[in-house]
C-alpha cells in the first residue's frame, strides 16, 4: 500500500468532501475559507476558486457529474436552515446556479452522480434523503 499526501497552499484550508473527474483531476470544497479546490496529483499543483458567497461560503457535501462539472452543496445560510446547490464547471472556470433546496436540510455532509438515472442524491442532517435531476 502507498500513500501520499498533498499539502495544501493554506494553512487556513480545511477540506470536507473530495470528488474526482474523468481527467483525474481531484477537486474539494474548503470549508473555512469558501473555496473550491482543485488538485492535479500528477504535477502537485493547487488551483483554488472562490465560491459566489465568497469567504462566508461553506462548501460541503460535493461531487461531480458525468459532464465533470462540480456540485457544491453549500450550507453557508444554515442561519435561515436553507443550503444552496452551487454547480461549477471546469470548462470555463465559472459557477452558474444557486438553486436553494426546499425544507430545512441544515447540513448536506454527502452527495452522489447516478448516471443512468442523471439524478444526484444527497443526505442531510435533518433526517431527509433528496434527489435532484440533473439538466
Amino acid at each position: 500500500m502507498e500513500i501520499k499526501e498533498y499539502p495544501l497552499p493554506n494553512e487556513r484550508a480545511r477540506p470536507r468532501r473530495i470528488a474526482m473527474t474523468s481527467d483525474g483531476i481531484v477537486w474539494y470544497g474548503d470549508y473555512s475559507r469558501g473555496m473550491l479546490g482543485r488538485l492535479d496529483p500528477k504535477t502537485g499543483q493547487v488551483t483554488e476558486y472562490p465560491l459566489p458567497e465568497g469567504p462566508n461560503a461553506m462548501p460541503y457535501g460535493l461531487t461531480s457529474d458525468d459532464k465533470d462539472r462540480i456540485w457544491i452543496a453549500d450550507i453557508s445560510s444554515q442561519a435561515t436552515s436553507q443550503v444552496r446547490i452551487v454547480v461549477f464547471d471546469p470548462k470555463d472556470c465559472n459557477f452558474f446556479s444557486g438553486t436553494t433546496l426546499p425544507g430545512t436540510p441544515n447540513t448536506v455532509r454527502y452527495m452522489i452522480f447516478h448516471k443512468p438515472t442523471r439524478e444526484l442524491w444527497y443526505g442531510s442532517d435533518a433526517n431527509t434523503i433528496g434527489r435532484i435531476k440533473v439538466p
